[in-house]
């Protein structure tokens, strides 16, 4: 995409975690942002005040990399519970609609999926304003909410939310899935004659750059933790309710007694209370529970584990492709995919030969798994040689930022 086409050209950015916030998903519309500014857009962000970590309030206005940067109030609800993060969401929203009403319009809207409400300021402010938008869907509700059991199938407030879903699908003028299983689901939400051109695929990525494979002598974050020499088990992000942790934690307790083997969980989440939990009442003394860091420290923190660790509860596949999938990759990491068959992270680690998928709820499995490959670093080299690989011919970021300029610009046609 060249700069003359998009000069001058300008996308709002809705989304509720941005920099610096420390979820996955604020590092990649960070990214998105800056990499489109930087390709000639002119990129205006609205988000909210940082809610994964409790710091000082952020400028309400200000400039990154050339992105303008616009926040709204967070009231920072514990994001630990469902209703807190609803709630949190549901008064940005309402912030940012009153404020957009009032805004010159933009050439182009990217909305995503971060929360039920942003998609519909998007379709609100299409009808009333003539706004036209892309949607970005990184999870599909209300089904997730279904399948966990937050919601039942033919409720309410189940047939509400598939109803104005609805709307923003069919008056949405692209919408991009994250991964192929998804994109076929989502086809089947919209008319007849419409999915096959307006449903595309951009993976996620990871910054290849900053995350890369490190040698433990070039890693300090893995050197503090006592773990140089040993095969470490990693798993880094949102500690979520679609995420099988337990697992992990009591294969841990198995492999008590090998010492050169060490866990690593990093991050926060509606789980992170039970897993303190588990490993104080499994004696953990192999374990190690962080929270999120610093962006600065993600090159080294990311890159710290042998063996990565992705997990997906049962019917979540195809419904969310976990973030964590692209920087394992990147940092050059064993994958073990504790999920069902049928998922964008099995597809790639199987046809690339990085990987091994894990049933949830099969300890014994994922014990006898990290066991061996502990005890065969030549098996282990090559599976994390080939995760390397793997992100540098599909997943960089450079292919994805030239992937939505193009689907932007086809949008405003």
């Amino acid at each position: 995409m060249s700069q003359d086409r998009t000069a001058h050209r300008t996308v709002a950015l809705l989304t509720q975690y941005f920099h610096p916030e420390i979820a996955a998903t604020a590092q990649l519309h960070t990214d998105l942002a800056i990499g489109l500014q930087n390709n000639g857009w002119n990129v205006k962000v609205f988000t909210g005040q940082p809610a994964y970590q409790q710091k000082n309030p952020q400028p309400t206005y200000e400039i990154q990399n050339g992105v303008k940067v616009k926040r709204f109030y967070n009231p920072g609800i514990s994001r630990r519970n469902t209703i807190g993060r609803l709630l949190n969401a549901a008064i940005v929203a309402t912030l940012m609609i009153i404020h957009l009403a009032t805004q010159k319009r933009p050439d182009i809207v990217l909305v995503d999926s971060t929360t039920p409400f942003l998609p519909l300021i998007a379709y609100v402010l299409k009808i009333i304003k003539g706004w036209k938008y892309v949607f970005l869907v990184e999870d599909v509700y209300p089904e997730i909410a279904i399948n966990l059991g937050y919601i039942h199938d033919n409720g309410l407030l189940s047939k509400t939310w598939s109803f104005l879903n609805k709307l923003v699908f069919n008056n949405s003028e692209r919408v991009i899935a994250i991964g192929p299983r998804m994109r076929e689901l989502l086809i089947r939400k919209l008319p007849d004659g419409e999915s096959e051109n307006k449903v595309v695929v951009v993976h996620n990525w990871c910054d290849g750059e900053s995350i890369l494979p490190r040698s433990n002598k070039d890693n300090w974050f893995r050197e503090n933790l006592g773990l140089n020499g040993k095969t470490v088990v990693l798993y880094s992000g949102n500690m979520g309710a679609t995420h099988d942790l337990e697992s992990v934690l009591k294969a841990a307790s198995k492999l008590l007694n090998i010492k050169d083997i060490g866990f690593v969980f990093i991050g926060d989440g509606a789980k992170r209370t039970k897993i303190e939990r588990m490993a104080k009442e499994l004696l953990l003394t192999n374990f190690f529970l962080l929270p999120y860091q610093a962006r600065s420290v993600l090159p080294y923190s990311i890159t710290s584990g042998d063996i990565s660790i992705i997990t997906l509860e049962p019917g979540m596949e195809g419904l969310s492709v976990p973030s964590k999938l692209y920087s394992s990759l990147a940092a050059g990491q064993a994958v073990i995919a504790i999920m069902g068959e049928k998922s964008e992270v099995v597809d790639v680690i199987q046809d690339n030969q990085c990987g091994i998928r894990v049933p949830p709820g099969e300890e014994n499995q994922l014990t006898n798994i990290i066991q061996d490959l502990h005890n065969d670093p030549v098996k282990l080299h090559e599976m994390k040689r080939n995760a390397r690989n793997c992100f540098e011919k599909y997943f960089s970021m450079q292919k994805a930022i030239q992937s939505y300029g193009k689907i932007l610009s086809d949008a405003m046609k």
